[in-house]
């Protein structure tokens, strides 16, 4: 959740193809600590998952997001470069280093973009051939998922019972 308004001036900029569509989230009344305390309604899942159902990929650095389209048999991009004008604290290298890309099975479980060169290639083969792209996606997704999903509800029953 990014509550900044430093996504403005591109949404200006470009309102002929970027539609937003802001989630309703709740949030508690806490605002010295609102990332914590906000979650999302289920009208929030639902129009997640139907973002993930309808677009082609995900683009993002480094979110789970990638098990969300995976689960449509969607690709995940990373973008695996530091911005040029980045905090000098910030890498992008450390958030691939967090303990939950230690899951993957392969490079191959996303697409990585590496500079902002590849950008436009590598978004259009994945557009074009998914296929054919982030080919262990499925299997980074059965490590973190328990499969088969549609009996998700009895495992968790089960679990609770235990």
């Amino acid at each position: 959740v990014d509550w900044s308004k430093r996504f403005e001036p591109v949404l200006e900029k470009h309102r002929d193809i970027i539609t937003v569509v802001d989630p309703l989230w709740a949030h508690e009344k806490d605002e010295a600590d609102k990332w914590s305390l906000t979650y999302p309604l289920f009208a929030d899942v639902k129009l997640l998952v139907n973002v993930a159902r309808h677009c082609d990929l995900v683009y993002n650095v480094g979110s789970t997001m990638a098990h969300d389209y995976s689960m449509f048999d969607k690709p995940a991009c990373y973008i695996n470069y530091n911005p040029e004008n980045a905090n000098s604290g910030y890498s992008v290298q450390k958030i691939y280093n967090y303990q939950h890309f230690k899951s993957m099975p392969s490079s191959d479980s996303v697409i990585w973009i590496n500079s902002k060169e590849e950008i436009d290639l590598k978004v259009m083969e994945a557009v074009k051939n998914p296929g054919k792209v982030a080919p262990d996606r499925k299997a980074w997704l059965e490590k973190i998922i328990l499969h088969p999903v549609s009996e998700a509800s009895e495992n968790i029953v089960k679990v609770l019972l235990n």
